[in-house]
């Protein structure tokens, strides 16, 4: 079924003369972030639980400026804990454009500030961000795997001001994942070498660059909440889990095993969201998937598997009545109420790595990554319906994700492209808005 394609396509390029490598790399696909999609080869038999927190996560004790990774021992991204706190702002300097610099780029929230207007480059690798109505989050995976250099930070809604990002944990080995409620923002962090990965929590004020570990975990990607419960899908072991807020007590979901009578499996998960009794998911495979939170049933709702392309990971967002993920060149609907195979709403979005749903608005709005050859990335919205497209910005770099504040859209851009050793090149990241 879905799990079979992925063995059929890699025996087929194997006939035909090929190494099997990540599936990106054998079809010429950019799969927008410095690590491998076989995400098997981080966790280099560390078992979760093996650690605390102090081996998790290195708590350096100023902002790494230049994109310089802290000290590591060996690149695992393992070390003490440092006597001080991360400072939460720093003096940097200004660009007239993204990637221009190695220290974040700080843009005044003013009515001069052009549109799209410039908030913060010189990121490492920015991977995924949310928002709520005070400020925006996002993860920086770091230079690359292990390297231990990953960050999470913040700015406010209106613009990170002169201090630039406010740094909430940085010294992380490769966070992918973030989501917030009302009091705290959540992220995820990877099992690379001696370093086990884990859930953690850090006040949306700050936390003085020291959060609290909720949960061990192998290789988390997609992390999201509700009112009671944290929830993440993990990308090594295919599993879907939770732990509780209260108790801190973890639930495994889906245990990575077969989940019908054909033997289907989750591949590799990526992004993943929370609504009401169900997670939403997808993974290496483009499928869909939802998962109830209370007794881990399954079901299938439609694949973003398009133009005979394999090997992408796509957003996910729904509005009170459906379920919209990304496909290659397309944006899909699954109703809520009746999932189904999840049919075609818009095409002509070549990568929809973000899609999020405005209340306010009543429209989704999306990030396309692009062709990854290119600056052809874009920023744009659409309605429930699949009508009213339109591109609120072209010729971006390198959207990697997006999120919806009360005036503004944002993105982050995960680096400048590196067009003769494929991705992006670290420390080139940056944080935009533009006006919904």
């Amino acid at each position: 079924m879905r799990s079979s394609r992925v063995a059929v396509l890699l025996f087929a390029f194997a006939l035909a003369g090929g190494g099997v490598v990540a599936c990106a790399s054998i079809l010429g696909i950019d799969d927008r972030s410095p690590y491998s999609p076989d995400a098997s080869v981080e966790a280099s038999g560390a078992e979760p639980g093996d650690a605390g927190p102090e081996a998790d996560v290195v708590f350096a004790d100023a902002r790494q400026e230049g994109g310089t990774a802290p000290e590591a021992d060996g690149g695992d991204g393992g070390g003490e804990a440092a006597d001080a706190p991360p400072s939460d702002s720093a003096a940097e300097s200004t660009s007239d454009a993204p990637g221009d610099a190695a220290a974040d780029v700080v843009t005044a929230d003013a009515p001069s500030c052009p549109d799209p207007c410039l908030l913060a480059s010189g990121l490492n690798h920015p991977f995924l961000m949310t928002a709520d109505s005070n400020n925006v989050y996002w993860t920086e995976f770091g230079d690359t795997l292990g390297s231990g250099n990953g960050s999470v930070k913040s700015c406010p809604a209106s613009g990170c001001g002169a201090g630039g990002p406010t740094v909430l944990a940085q010294g992380l080995t490769n966070p992918r994942g973030v989501a917030v409620d009302a009091q705290y923002v959540y992220f995820a962090t990877a099992t690379y070498g001696g370093v086990t990965g884990a859930i953690w929590k850090c006040a949306v004020g700050g936390c003085s660059g020291i959060p609290v570990r909720l949960a061990a975990a192998s290789i988390p990607f997609g992390v999201a909440v509700d009112s009671t419960s944290v929830y993440w899908v993990d990308n090594d072991n295919g599993t879907v889990n939770k732990v509780d807020k209260t108790d801190g007590g973890v639930t495994v979901l889906y245990d990575g095993g077969a989940y019908d009578d054909a033997g289907s499996t989750i591949l590799e998960p990526g992004e993943c969201i929370v609504d009401g009794p169900f997670l939403y998911l997808m993974d290496y495979s483009e499928d869909a998937l939802r998962v109830s939170v209370t007794d881990g049933t399954i079901t299938y709702l439609g694949s973003g598997f398009n133009q005979s392309v394999y090997g992408n990971y796509f957003g996910m967002t729904t509005d009170s009545a459906n379920l919209y993920f990304g496909g290659n060149g397309i944006v899909l609907r699954s109703p809520k109420a009746a999932p189904d195979a999840g049919g075609t709403l818009v095409n002509g979005v070549a990568v929809p790595d973000g899609l999020q749903y405005d209340p306010a608005s009543g429209m989704i709005y999306w990030s396309n990554y692009g062709t990854g050859s290119a600056n052809d990335g874009t920023v744009g919205k659409f309605a429930p319906d699949g009508g009213g497209v339109q591109t609120l910005q072209a010729s971006l770099v390198t959207p990697e994700s997006v999120a919806v504040g009360d005036r503004y859209v944002y993105w982050i851009s995960n680096g400048t492209l590196d067009l003769v050793n494929g991705g992006t090149v670290s420390s080139t990241g940056a944080l935009w808005r533009t006006t919904k």
